[in-house]
């Protein structure tokens, strides 16, 4: 592809599955919204790109990183950067090694100027459904929309009329605790936890790969149905253990209990006009047979969980003890330096106002960095250490908490008022 056939922002648009997005009249909803954010997801995917695995489009640029993770594992989206004006060659490059450096640069060039004519036509397409006013804190007098992203202005979007409290992402999350019937479709369980995760994403609070997988597992487990599968699945290399495989692997597993059930169902129609009738004490002691190897399966199965539940258990508890030892490492510091203090004023007659002003200062400044995190509290440093960024997180740590509002984090060393 040449840089000629760059199409403009408005051939992109005529392109797309959706050329015109549903117009919202007033106040935009969650509904609204949910329905333009799934009609722009299929627009950028229709255009061809490289990126992301090679097979989904410029889907990228109009969802987060950490939703993009769950439908392309290990094929992260890389947004491109504007490239030089012109190739950097190197001094006595050869004829050939020149020519490659001069086509990469090309299609850079070119890349780049796809990106942001993709970018154009869908924030065109967003800024026509939407009313102004509701868009108005990213429009910039002079360049419009062209600094700000098609996936900030949604997002933006969402968070201020989706009106989606925590109460509602709480609720969200407990539907990946409710059951699922296997003598439904597989596909209905992976519709209702990709409904699950739009939500979640649109309140800015993505379920990481890794989370749906282990709900959707534990959905499953708990029919009954997959036991083999599912030991099978954890007998899979941790990489392997991602959400496009999961729903890969369950599919098949589904497929495959469909056909033995149907099976088993035909066998038993076609041999019930030949059978002779059981004999009661048989049928008896086969049943109590099943029961136990039943009952066997199930503890077996019980007990992967369970170790699986006390490893994490484990490793929660060594979280929460380096947090702790932290806590006391940092006390026996403040101690020592009170210690110091009282030994250095003993000989002292006359310690006036201002000199504990001074010292009590020094001190603060040590202690209190202005920094904020959930599990440690509020001496922490404010660069180094965040609620985010925390390398010991507590059980129930809360990644968004800062300093003003603590979301019922530790306040451990919180300033006196």
């Amino acid at each position: 592809m040449t840089s000629n056939s760059i199409q403009s922002p408005d051939a992109l648009i005529e392109s797309f599955p959706t050329p015109s997005l549903p117009v919202v009249q007033g106040e935009p909803t969650y509904p609204q919204l949910a329905d333009i954010l799934k009609a722009l997801k299929a627009n950028a995917a229709s255009i061809p790109s490289s990126q992301g695995g090679g097979t989904n489009g410029y889907l990228g640029i109009v969802v987060s990183t950490a939703v993009y993770s769950t439908i392309a594992p290990g094929e992260p989206f890389i947004i491109p950067t504007a490239p030089t004006q012109h190739p950097t060659i190197p001094r006595n490059s050869t004829e050939a090694a020149t020519s490659t450096i001069v086509r990469r640069h090309v299609e850079k060039v070119r890349e780049w100027k796809e990106y942001n004519n993709i970018q154009r036509a869908l924030k065109k397409q967003l800024a026509t459904a939407i009313e102004h006013i509701y868009l108005d804190a990213h429009y910039d007098d002079n360049v419009g929309y062209e600094n700000v992203s098609i996936h900030v202005l949604i997002q933006y979007l969402f968070d201020e009329f989706g009106d989606i409290t925590p109460i509602d992402l709480r609720a969200n999350a407990k539907r990946l605790d409710e059951e699922w019937d296997p003598n439904q479709p597989i596909q209905t369980l992976y519709s209702r936890i990709k409904e699950i995760q739009a939500y979640a994403q649109a309140g800015n609070r993505t379920f990481t790969d890794h989370q749906l997988v282990d709900a959707a597992y534990t959905i499953v487990y708990k029919t009954g149905t997959y036991y083999d599968d599912c030991d099978d699945w954890l007998d899979l290399p941790s990489n392997d253990q991602n959400w496009t495989n999961f729903q890969r692997h369950f599919t098949a597993a589904h497929r495959k209990a469909k056909r033995k059930q149907r099976t088993t169902q035909s066998e038993g129609y076609h041999g019930a006009n030949a059978a002779l009738p059981p004999d009661p004490t048989l049928q008896a002691d086969n049943e109590a047979t099943i029961d136990a190897l039943a009952n066997m399966a199930t503890a077996m199965s019980a007990d992967r969980a369970t170790m699986g539940q006390l490893t994490k258990s484990i490793a929660e508890l060594t979280s929460q003890l380096t947090a702790k030892d932290t806590e006391i490492a940092t006390l026996k510091n403040r101690l020592r330096g009170t210690s110091n203090n009282n030994n250095s004023n003993r000989g002292t007659r006359h310690t006036t106002s201002n000199n504990n002003n001074e010292r009590n200062s020094r001190f603060g400044r040590f202690t209190d960095r202005g920094g904020y995190c959930w599990t440690h509290g509020y001496l922490v440093s404010k660069e180094d250490h965040t609620s985010e960024n925390c390398g010991s997180k507590g059980t129930g740590h809360q990644d968004a908490a800062t300093r003003n509002n603590n979301m019922g984090g530790s306040t451990y060393g919180k300033p006196q008022t």
